[in-house]
């Protein structure tokens, strides 16, 4: 049941988001919960930062203390956006992919017959499904899918074409990040990284993680600090690493911040270059 002004958004019926919206309020974000004006302390649904609604009356002078201010509507629109390009993955089946590909034949025929589409279907799907769980367009499909028939020739390991991909289309994902030619990152401790590679272990099923659990949580505790210090700070937070280690510190970010940007030095090509706001080691890791 809906407590009045709540609604719930469902993906394939189920329960994805739910939310009480005021719609005769205006919502203002206050990451530093410092508005002294009444009103409804709450979360923005979308970026789940500190908010609050108010009274209309108060815009004026909310925006003049530098606060971003937004109406119901524009809260639901965007949480509804947001919540579809976090789910995209879900949306996203064997059923959409041949239809994906069916167009794609009809202006690159040889593209997709170097797929052997019978046989690699499976391995198709789940690379555009890594390639959505973090936000990145796959319109680019031609390259996208030519990536994917090169990589074939020697992997069948889905998580290892991704990366592949990812190195094939660097530029249309770094633009999304960068300020002019800038990206702005938190980099890690090669010594750090070296452990985690060497905790990477391939099987048939794919990868499998073992890592000694004392360094792993004082990496997520160090990282959690970070992150909040450049959100506190207006940045976003974007970790860079080795393409050996990109995807796992990617996986275990979720439990620290699930909208973490993770790239390797292998996405990062001309014109960009990177800034480094942040720096992750461990200087004495348990066990190791």
């Amino acid at each position: 049941s809906l407590d009045p002004n709540e609604y719930v958004i469902k993906i394939r019926g189920i329960e994805v988001a739910r939310y009480k919206v005021y719609p005769d309020k205006l919502l203002v974000i206050d990451p530093k919960r410092s508005l002294d004006i009444q009103g409804v302390d709450t979360v923005e649904p979308a970026f789940r930062l500190p908010a609050k609604w108010i009274s209309p009356e108060y815009k004026k002078q909310v925006e003049l203390q530098g606060f971003d201010v937004f109406d119901a509507v524009s809260v639901v629109a965007t949480h509804l956006t947001e919540l579809i390009k976090d789910n995209a993955s879900d949306l996203i089946g064997r059923q959409e992919v041949k239809e994906i590909l069916d167009v794609v034949r009809k202006e690159f025929p040889a593209v997709v017959d170097a797929l052997d589409v019978n046989k690699n279907l499976s391995i198709i799907v789940k690379v555009l499904q890594n390639l959505l769980r973090e936000g990145v367009s796959i319109r680019n499909m031609r390259n996208i899918l030519e990536s994917v028939a090169d990589a074939l020739e020697y992997t069948r390991n889905p998580e290892v074409i991704t990366e592949q991909v990812r190195q094939s289309i660097a530029k249309q994902i770094i633009s999304n990040y960068a300020e002019g030619d800038t990206i702005k990152v938190i980099t890690l401790d090669p010594e750090l990284e070296e452990i985690f590679a060497n905790s990477i272990k391939e099987t048939d099923a794919g990868f499998i993680y073992d890592v000694n659990p004392e360094v792993l949580r004082e990496f997520l505790n160090r990282l959690s600090d970070k992150v909040k210090e450049l959100l506190d700070k207006g940045i976003t937070p974007i970790v860079l690493c080795s393409s050996r280690v990109r995807r796992f510190v990617k996986e275990v970010s979720y439990r620290v911040y699930k909208k973490l940007v993770v790239l390797s030095y292998n996405e990062i090509v001309p014109p960009f270059n990177v800034e480094q706001v942040g720096f992750i080691s461990i200087a004495e890791p348990v066990g190791v």
